[in-house]
């Protein structure tokens, strides 16, 4: 591994680090509640960026998934199609078995 590639594989990380913090500490609406929510309480979708509440996307998901629907878990967004990653689904479903 030559010293540019790993120059530029950790500013690009340390970049992709400071965006995920700064979420993380900055307020957002949920576009299905309407309540604003810090970005650690939030559920970001990485394709589209439309961002809602985790309590609200906990009840989607699961709606959808009990419904037989689970090839369908997208951004609720209206004529969105972005497709959640399923690790942003177990950790949302994990959290509702654990509340």
């Amino acid at each position: 591994m030559s010293v540019h590639f790993f120059i530029v594989k950790t500013i690009s990380y340390l970049f992709h680090f400071a965006r995920f913090q700064e979420f993380e500490r900055s307020s957002w609406p949920c576009a299905v509640c309407y309540s604003d929510r810090l970005g650690s309480e939030s559920f970001k979708f990485n394709v589209c960026g439309h961002i809602y509440c985790k309590d609200c996307m906990m009840q989607h998901f699961t709606v959808r998934i009990e419904s037989g629907e689970v090839k369908q878990l997208t951004c609720p967004e209206d004529k969105c199609d972005t497709q959640a990653h399923p690790s942003q689904v177990r950790v949302s479903l994990t959290l509702t078995s654990v509340i």
